[in-house]
């Protein structure tokens, strides 16, 4: 609880090539802040690596001065980032990108991988992306693997929930359940979501 960063992650930083990296069990990130990115985890996912964040796990008023909220990820040359179901992400806010998670995934078979039940709650940004902000290119994918709730977010750019650009031939957004927006605001363009996909890329809903 409360752990600080006056650079990237406030709770961790851990760059992850050609490894696993699992968080088991009920982890609980509370009031974790940082300077840069990542209020809580800032993460670089490289080289088929993968990384779980188990179910249950709890991000709670994370802030970062940039973006990020609670999570920072980069994710390229086949790294995989699975937020399982159950996860949920409260009061998490940013400066810049994706008040509870902000990723840019590049590359083929670099995929985020959201699970079926995770949680979006107030989680607000300065920019773009209340709860999420996603940018995904180069033939990498953003999955959706069930349903996923932004509810009570908020943004002064795009996306009052999530925010989502794809691009490039091969990159993709995918959701296989649905994606529920409850009362979530913005003062731009998207109160729910706003998805940019140019370039060939591709976008199922």
């Amino acid at each position: 609880d409360r752990c600080t960063s006056e650079s990237f992650g406030g709770s961790l930083y851990s760059i992850i090539d050609q490894g696993s990296l699992t968080f088991e069990g009920d982890c609980i990130f509370t009031e974790c802040k940082s300077q840069y990115s990542g209020g809580a985890l800032y993460l670089s996912v490289l080289n088929e690596a993968t990384v779980t964040i188990d179910e249950q796990c709890i991000f709670d008023q994370c802030t970062t001065e940039s973006s990020g909220g609670a999570i920072q990820a980069f994710i390229s040359s086949g790294g995989i980032l699975t937020i399982d179901g159950q996860c949920r992400f409260t009061e998490c806010t940013t400066q810049i990108l994706g008040g509870g998670i902000s990723v840019q995934t590049d590359g083929e078979n670099s995929k985020l991988i959201i699970g079926d039940g995770v949680i979006f709650d107030t989680c607000s940004s300065d920019n773009s992306g209340g709860g999420l902000y996603a940018y995904i290119l180069a033939g990498a994918q953003l999955i959706f693997e069930g349903d996923c709730q932004f509810k009570d977010c908020s943004v002064s750019g795009f996306g009052g929930g999530m925010c989502a650009e794809s691009q490039g031939e091969g990159s993709s957004i995918r959701s296989l359940g649905e994606l529920l927006f409850d009362n979530c605001s913005n003062t731009y363009a998207g109160g729910g979501a706003f998805f940019d996909i140019i370039d060939n890329a591709s976008i199922e809903i």
